[in-house]
Parts: structure tokens; C-alpha cells; sequence
């Protein structure tokens, strides 16, 4: 039993990080946006760096 509960333990683990991290990806790339309707420079805002390094992570 110990050793089923831990593997759940592990899925629950693995879900809630991923969640936090669409979460996060979503809540970035709302920013983005927000800073793109109202015209501020993007090109150089750690927001993109961001949006990369959450995407990195998503896709392993």
C-alpha cells in the first residue's frame, strides 16, 4: 500500500506543478499583452525571457 500511495503522492506532485505552471505562463502572457495594447516597448522586457523559460519547462 505505501508504495501506491507514494506514486500517487508523485502524480499529485507532478500536477500541481504543472498547474502552477500553466497558471504562471498564462498570467505572463496576459501581461505581455496588456503591455502590447498599450503600446510599451517589448523587446527587452524580462517578460519574454519569462514566457521562454516556463515554455522550456512545459514542453520536458
Amino acid at each position: 500500500k505505501n508504495g501506491k500511495d507514494s506514486t500517487t503522492n508523485g502524480r499529485m506532485h507532478y500536477l500541481e506543478v504543472k498547474r502552477l505552471l500553466l497558471l504562471n505562463y498564462c498570467q505572463a502572457i496576459v501581461f505581455y499583452l496588456l503591455l502590447k495594447s498599450e503600446g510599451h516597448p517589448i523587446r527587452d522586457h524580462p517578460v519574454l525571457a519569462r514566457l521562454v523559460e516556463i515554455k522550456s519547462l512545459l514542453d520536458k
